[in-house]
């Protein structure tokens, strides 16, 4: 799809039964890609018109595709349905949502399934080429709750400043990155009366752990223990795993998700992926997302990338 309306209508058809969907943007789509889709035994389905599949496929009534990110390699296939994309339940206030985020992925599904779920979520779509300008759009459509990537927070507080202190937020939620304290304490100053929470979730795990007491990481506490309809989740080597009822269809029972973590002061932080977070120069070894939180914790600092050179 080209938009999210149109993505929108594709999802609302799948929700009343009988089909087996993958939406997605057409920039994260090439053409190789879409062919192995026909091949895999779906129907490609674009603003010019219906490709038929060119393989056999049963079809699993309900099932949603999902492409992950590709933060290691290529993207791939990951199998959801509408139940394990809801990830939110229970009484919510009346809010109305930005979304900013592409279409298909985990968080888009996220609030999507939230809307289609619960009344009163409204949801304000915002397309690629409108991303500079979300702060005012936001602020003319009454946006009370919004997600977004700590870069995407940053970036916004640089550039339209005093437009996002006028916004009436409720809700500031942060994902699909390492949140460290600088961010969140730079956006309580912003919304001092707003609840703050970041939220680990992926394609393959699902939403494992949403945090709202305005802290990076979360509780060791809440390593290795069972509770019903929560997941559980342990360290292994300094990695990040995950057990959970709302993970990707056929995926180990413990996920290695990829993530380091380091235990200081009572909680556990993820500092960034573990293939490529340390860089080694000369026999010495530096952590890149180390380096990266230490420029970002200085207030003259808008955003920060540390790669090796």
């Amino acid at each position: 799809v080209d938009d999210h309306l149109t993505a929108l209508r594709a999802v609302w058809a799948h929700a009343q039964g009988g089909r087996e969907t993958l939406v997605a943007g057409s920039g994260r789509v090439g053409e190789e890609q879409a062919e192995g889709f026909r091949d895999a035994g779906l129907a490609l389905v674009r603003s010019t018109g219906v490709t038929p599949a060119a393989g056999d496929h049963d079809t699993e009534v309900g099932r949603v595709w999902l492409l992950t990110s590709g933060s290691t390699g290529r993207p791939k296939q990951v199998a959801h349905t509408l139940d394990s994309l809801t990830t939110v339940a229970g009484d919510q206030p009346a809010r109305t949502w930005l979304c900013p985020y592409a279409v298909g992925a985990y968080a888009w599904w996220q609030v999507v399934t939230l809307s289609l779920n619960l009344p009163g979520q409204n949801v304000l779509f915002i397309e690629p080429s409108q991303l500079e300008q979300w702060p005012q759009l936001a602020l003319e459509h009454g946006v009370t709750a919004a997600s977004g990537t700590p870069t995407f927070w940053r970036q916004a507080l640089w550039r339209s400043g005093e437009v996002m202190g006028q916004l009436p937020l409720e809700q500031v939620t942060l994902g699909g990155e390492p949140v460290d304290q600088a961010i969140l304490d730079r956006l309580r100053e912003v919304y001092p009366k707003a609840r703050i929470s970041w939220i680990y979730a992926s394609s393959e795990a699902g939403a494992a752990i949403a945090v709202h007491d305005g802290q990076a990481g979360f509780p060791q506490a809440w390593l290795d223990r069972d509770v019903p309809g929560r997941p559980r989740l342990s360290v292994q080597d300094g990695e990040l795993v995950i057990a959970s009822s709302k993970a990707a269809e056929g995926m180990d029972e413990q996920i290695h998700t990829g993530d380091h973590v380091e235990i200081t002061g009572g909680r556990v932080l993820i500092t960034g992926r573990i293939a490529s977070d340390e860089i080694n120069v000369g026999g010495s070894k530096a952590s890149a997302s180390k380096v990266r939180d230490t420029l970002l914790a200085h207030p003259a600092v808008v955003w920060a990338s540390v790669k090796g050179r």
